[in-house]
């Protein structure tokens, strides 16, 4: 899917243990009820007492046993997705801010976010393997249940997108540099990320 500026969540057919509220209202005293978090361009997490919005994706968390928490995620600025997602685990949480995408625990937030992929253009789900696929112009990475599962090798010269998931792979759209703007099919092997059929890039 590509984001349609709504920054809605989706939780493709996951099974989340949490609620988002995705741009909640600002308090009128300007004092949230819930500690806040601040996910960094580097992908760190620092505890905050104090809201600076400018530049960044907020999402309310509240996870089924845990505590609520603000979470407020610099923009990437590079990428077209603008949106949060369900991972795999039912404590995942992905949120791509223009582009950048982070994947963070639910129930532990500033405990080893990361940054699982820049420039995000387009998001999808493999249902058949539970993997939450997130691509660039020109490679694609899988989030699994444990976390970044991989990262496939360059499929294009530009212009990638994810076309699908079904029992015989994950299908994507590459731009090889065909004068015409001719994209042509790869299929990568759900397991591993590597290229199964379709045309390969000269290294």
């Amino acid at each position: 899917m590509d984001s349609d500026g709504s920054r809605r969540f989706h939780s493709f057919g996951f099974e989340p243990n949490y609620t988002v509220e995705v741009d909640p209202p600002f308090p009128s005293d300007g004092i949230w009820d819930c500690p806040i978090v601040e996910f960094d361009a580097n992908g760190v997490a620092h505890p905050r007492t104090a809201l600076d919005a400018r530049g960044s994706l907020i999402v309310r968390v509240e996870p089924s046993v845990r505590q609520t928490w603000l979470g407020v995620f610099a923009n990437g600025g590079l990428g077209r997705v603008d949106e949060t997602f369900a991972g795999p685990a039912p404590e995942q949480l992905c949120v791509v801010a223009e582009g950048t995408a982070y994947l963070v625990n639910v129930d532990s937030p500033i405990t080893d976010p990361a940054i699982v992929q820049d420039q995000v253009q387009h998001v999808a789900a493999d249902a058949e393997h539970h993997l939450l696929l997130l691509a660039n112009d020109v490679d694609l990475v899988a989030v699994g249940a444990s976390g970044l599962a991989w990262r496939s090798p360059r499929l294009a010269l530009d212009g990638l997108s994810i076309s699908g998931a079904d029992s015989e792979g994950i299908h994507c759209y590459a731009w090889l540099g065909d004068h015409d703007g001719a994209t042509h099919l790869v299929t990568l092997d759900p397991r591993t990320g590597q290229i199964m059929a379709g045309p390969v890039l000269p290294d």
